[in-house]
């Protein structure tokens, strides 16, 4: 049974310093116990500000190339690669090229 279907593209972006953020699943669509997932593009070649949570954050590169910032260490992305940002970790991601943005999905799931 599916409770809800939401696209991407029918979702209104969180506009972050270079990156878009579309939240799809949350709370407005369902999701419990901070349970939620949704589309990143990043477009900034500079690593922004970096940012940490109190749960897991999952993520798969869709397309593009760039780069993740894990703490001090830099780790390199491509399409069809996943990872996992333990909690609390201070994380940010950058593309290789202005023209070619990265796109990854990510999901916040509680421990």
């Amino acid at each position: 049974m599916i409770s809800n279907m939401v696209a991407w593209k029918d979702v209104t972006p969180d506009v972050f310093p270079g990156h878009l953020s579309y939240s799809c699943l949350d709370e407005h669509a369902g999701c419990q116990n901070g349970c939620c997932a949704g589309l990143s593009i990043y477009s900034s070649i500079e690593f922004q500000k970096l940012g940490s949570h109190y749960d897991q954050e999952c993520f798969f590169v869709l397309e593009g190339s760039g780069e993740l910032l894990n703490g001090d260490t830099v780790y390199p992305l491509v399409p069809g690669v996943f990872f996992l940002v333990a909690p609390g970790n201070p994380h940010t991601i950058r593309a290789l090229s202005s023209e070619e943005p990265v796109r990854v999905i990510w999901f916040h799931a509680a421990i």
